[in-house]
C-alpha cells in the first residue's frame, strides 16, 4: 500500500481532453536520448486517437474496434498533452508529444491498442541545412550593416565554430548581434536585429584587421576587437536555438538573460573556456545538436513544460547548484511515519577508479620553429671539375641512366640526419638541430620534412613563394662582397622539395648556369657555392603540460593521458633581434668549407618581418592554454562518479521540477551521495530522467555523474 494518493490524471489529444485512454507510463529527461515519452492504452474505440467516442460491442464479448479498419486510420500523428493533479488540486503538466507509434493487441480477452507519444527531434524545428554568415557589403551607398556585415543563409555551409587552422583556433562569430535592413512602407530602410550572432568567414576580413581582432582575443581583451569574437557556449547555444529553432513552434527559445546566467556572459569568460573546433553535422537536429555542443562542458538541458501550450527550453550546469534533498528515509529505528519517508528502493555503483584520476597529462603537437637553413653541394665530388654543363641536362642520353648524374649541380641538402658527413670539408659533422629546441628536449638525429614558413606579410601572405619555402642562392660577383638574392633571379632556378630530407632540387631541363659558373670559377669554386633555405622544422618531441595533484579519492596515482594534438600547437619564427635563440649566431658574409648546413635565425635580407612584438600575430603559442586546460582537468577528473536510480512510492509530479538538479542524497538516513574529495567544491549526480510507472504506482529516478570522454 502506498503512502500517497492517486492522482488525478487527464489526456488531451489535439486539445481534446479523452477520458477513454489511460496513461500506462512517462518518463521526462534531462537529456535528448532516451526521448521524453509517454505510454497510453485505448480499448474499445473506433477513431482512436481522433476524436472518436467509444462503440460497445453488440452481442460479442470482444470489441470491435479493429472492424474495418487499417493502419493507416488507426494511426493519428496527434498532439497528446498530459497533466495530472495531487490530492491538493495542484497541477504539474508532465508530458508534450506526438503519437509517434501505435501497437494493435488482439486478444481473447479484448483488443487493444498501445500509443506511444513522443518528443522527436524534429518538433524543435529544422536541421542544420547551412549557416548564417556575415555577406561583406558591396555597395557602401547602402547602410554599413553589422559592421559592414549582413547576415544570409548559405546551405550546406558547415557550422563549425571556432576551427582549428594550423593548431590555432581562429574566431569566426560576428562580435555583434546580426542586423537585417529591410525597406518599410515608404521605402526607406530599416534596421530589423536578429536575436544571436552570425559566423564570420575569416577569408572575408582583411588579414590585417582579422590578426589585430586575433591577439586582442588571445590576450583576453575581447572588447578591443572590431569584427570578430570568439564563439563561447552562451552564443553558440543562442545560435543553435535562434537559427534552428526560429519558428518557435512548440518550444520558445531561452532568453539571452536566461543563457547568461547559466554558461555567462559575453565577457566573464578568459580564452581558455572558449569552444575550440566544435562541428555540428549537417543534417543534426537541435536537441542532439546541444548535447554535442554542451555535454563535454559539463551543462545539459531539458523541456520545461509550464501549461499545456507552453513549453521552453532550460539549461543548467550538471552537479552544480544547491542539492536537493526531497529523498527521504526514516533512520532505522525509528517509529513509522509515512511523512519522512518516500524511498522505496536505491540501486547504484559509485565508481572511483573508472572515470577518475589525480595526475593529467595532457599532449599537444610536436613544435615547429621557422629558421633558415644552409644548404651545399649534395652530389658526388667527381662531377665538381666539369667543364660543361652538357652532360647533366635532362634531355643528355646519359642523363637517365646515370641517378649520380641527375643529382649532380641540382641536389642542395642541409645534412641533417648524417646522410652526407664525411662526403665533403663543409660536412665534417652533422647538422646540429637541437639547439633549436628547449634543452629539455630530445632531439634525434634523422632526415626530416620541410614544412611551410610562418612568416607573412602585412596583408596577411605566406612569404613561403615557392612550395611554401623562401630559396635564396649565393652570388659572390652582383655586388663587392658578394649577398643573398631570392632564386627567382636565378635562371633556371625552378626547384622541387625533396620529400623527407631537408634538400632541394633543381628540376629544369639545364642546371643553374649561374651556380654552375660559380661553382667552377678559380676565383670562388665549389666550397662557395651554396643555398639558403627559410622552412619551419617539426621536433620530434610534442609539447605536453604534466598537472599533479593530491591523490584525491585513489590510494595511488593514476594518470589520465590526452591527446590534444590537433587543438595546441606552437609555431615560432627565429628573429634576429626577439628571438629567445638569438645564440645560434648569424651566417657568415659569405659561405666558405668551414660552414657546415647551420641552422640561423630568420631575418635579414631572407624575409622582412612584420612583427612588432613576440610572438608575431602569425605566430602560435599555446603552451598557456594547456596550462590552464590542465588544472581545468584535474579539477573534472578528480570526481567519481555514481549513476544509479531511486524509486519513490506512488507517483510524485513535483519530480519532474527536480530535472537538472544535483541530488544530495537520502535525508533522514544521511547517506550522501557527494563523489568530490572534502577538499574539493563538494558535487553530486544531476537528477536526469523521471520515469512514472501508473500501474505500479511507482516514481523511478535515473541520476548520472558528469562522464568524461
Amino acid at each position: 500500500m502506498t503512502s500517497r494518493a492517486a492522482p488525478e490524471i487527464r489526456i488531451y489529444i489535439d486539445g481534446a481532453e479523452r477520458r477513454d485512454i489511460a496513461l500506462l507510463s512517462v518518463g521526462a529527461y534531462a537529456k535528448s536520448r532516451p526521448l521524453n515519452y509517454a505510454t497510453l492504452r485505448v480499448t474499445g474505440s473506433t477513431d482512436v486517437l481522433a476524436g472518436g467516442g467509444i462503440i460497445p460491442p453488440t452481442g460479442h464479448a470482444r470489441s470491435s474496434m479493429f472492424q474495418k479498419k487499417s493502419l493507416l486510420k488507426i494511426f493519428k500523428n496527434s498532439i497528446c498533452e498530459i497533466e495530472i493533479d495531487d490530492e491538493f488540486g495542484r497541477t504539474e503538466h508532465i508530458h508534450f508529444g506526438r503519437i509517434s507509434t501505435v501497437q494493435p493487441e488482439f486478444s481473447r480477452d479484448g483488443e487493444t491498442i498501445i500509443a506511444t507519444s513522443r518528443m522527436d527531434d524534429h518538433l524543435f524545428g529544422d536541421p542544420i541545412g547551412g549557416a548564417f554568415v556575415g555577406q561583406r557589403q558591396l555597395n557602401f551607398s547602402d547602410p554599413i550593416i553589422t559592421f559592414g556585415y549582413r547576415p544570409v543563409f548559405v546551405p550546406g555551409y558547415p557550422v563549425h565554430f571556432n576551427p582549428i587552422v594550423d593548431g590555432k583556433a581562429i574566431p569566426n562569430s560576428s562580435k555583434f548581434f546580426a542586423t537585417n535592413w529591410v525597406r518599410n512602407t515608404a521605402g526607406k530602410l530599416e534596421p530589423v536585429p536578429s536575436k544571436g550572432h552570425m559566423f564570420i568567414d575569416p577569408m572575408s576580413l582583411n588579414a590585417g584587421f582579422l590578426n589585430k581582432d586575433r591577439t586582442a582575443l588571445e590576450e583576453d581583451r575581447p572588447r578591443d576587437t572590431q569584427f570578430v569574437n570568439f564563439w563561447i557556449l552562451f552564443t553558440a547555444v543562442n545560435y543553435l536555438c535562434q537559427s534552428l529553432n526560429s519558428k518557435e513552434t512548440y518550444f520558445k527559445n531561452p532568453e539571452i538573460v536566461e543563457l547568461a546566467d547559466v554558461f555567462g556572459g559575453f565577457f566573464d569568460e578568459g580564452i581558455s573556456s572558449q569552444l575550440r573546433n566544435v562541428k555540428i553535422p549537417l543534417g543534426t537536429y537541435l536537441p542532439k545538436a546541444l548535447d554535442m555542443l554542451i555535454e563535454p562542458h559539463g551543462f545539459g538541458w531539458y523541456v520545461d513544460i509550464t501549461s499545456r501550450g507552453t513549453r521552453k527550453l532550460r539549461f543548467y550546469e550538471r552537479g552544480a547548484g544547491k542539492p536537493d534533498k526531497r529523498l527521504k528515509l526514516q533512520a532505522y529505528g525509528s517509529p513509522a511515519d509515512h511523512q519522512f519517508n518516500n524511498v522505496e528502493g536505491l540501486r547504484g555503483t559509485f565508481d572511483v577508479v573508472s572515470n577518475t584520476a589525480n595526475q593529467i597529462a595532457l599532449y599537444g603537437a610536436a613544435p615547429q620553429y621557422e629558421v633558415s637553413v644552409l644548404l651545399r653541394p649534395a652530389w658526388d665530388e667527381e662531377h665538381d671539375s666539369a667543364t660543361s654543363d652538357v652532360t647533366f641536362r635532362t634531355d643528355h642520353a646519359d642523363w637517365a641512366k646515370d641517378e649520380s648524374i641527375q643529382a649532380a649541380w641540382r641536389k642542395f641538402a642541409a645534412n641533417e640526419g648524417g646522410t652526407y658527413t664525411g662526403d665533403r670539408p663543409w660536412w665534417d659533422s652533422t647538422l646540429d638541430l637541437s639547439v633549436l629546441w628547449p634543452t629539455d628536449f630530445v632531439t634525434l638525429v634523422k632526415r626530416r620534412q620541410i614544412l611551410p614558413v610562418i612568416t607573412e606579410d602585412k596583408t596577411g601572405n605566406s612569404l613561403g613563394r615557392h612550395q611554401g619555402v623562401f630559396l635564396e642562392y649565393w652570388d659572390p660577383w652582383k655586388t663587392q662582397s658578394g649577398d643573398w638574392y631570392p632564386i627567382d633571379e636565378l635562371d633556371g632556378g625552378s626547384f622541387q622539395i625533396v620529400k623527407g630530407e631537408i634538400a632541394i632540387v633543381f628540376t629544369g631541363v639545364k642546371i643553374p648556369a649561374r651556380l654552375f659558373d660559380i661553382g667552377t670559377s678559380a676565383t670562388q669554386g665549389i666550397s662557395r657555392l651554396a643555398l639558403r633555405l627559410s622552412c619551419s622544422i617539426a621536433a620530434d618531441q610534442r609539447d605536453f603540460d604534466l598537472g599533479a595533484g593530491s591523490l584525491g579519492l585513489l590510494a595511488d596515482t593514476k594518470t589520465q593521458v590526452i591527446d590534444a594534438g590537433r587543438n595546441y600547437a606552437r609555431k615560432l619564427v627565429l628573429l634576429d633581434s626577439v628571438s629567445p635563440k638569438a645564440s645560434l649566431g648569424t651566417l657568415a658574409s659569405s659561405p666558405s668549407a668551414d660552414d657546415a648546413g647551420a641552422a640561423i635565425p630568420l631575418g635579414g635580407t631572407a624575409l622582412e618581418s612584420t612583427a612588432t612584438g613576440w610572438p608575431a600575430p602569425y605566430e602560435t603559442d599555446t603552451r598557456h592554454l594547456m596550462t590552464e586546460k590542465t588544472k581545468e582537468l584535474k579539477e573534472r577528473f578528480s570526481a567519481g562518479t555514481f549513476d544509479g536510480s531511486v524509486t519513490v512510492e506512488g507517483i510524485d509530479r513535483q519530480m519532474i521540477s527536480m530535472l537538472g538538479q544535483p541530488v544530495w542524497g537520502i535525508t533522514f538516513r544521511d547517506f550522501e551521495f557527494r563523489v568530490t574529495p572534502t577538499t574539493q567544491k563538494a558535487r553530486y549526480p544531476t537528477l536526469v530522467g523521471v520515469e512514472m510507472d501508473i500501474q505500479t504506482q511507482k516514481t523511478r529516478l535515473r541520476m548520472e555523474t558528469l562522464h568524461r570522454a
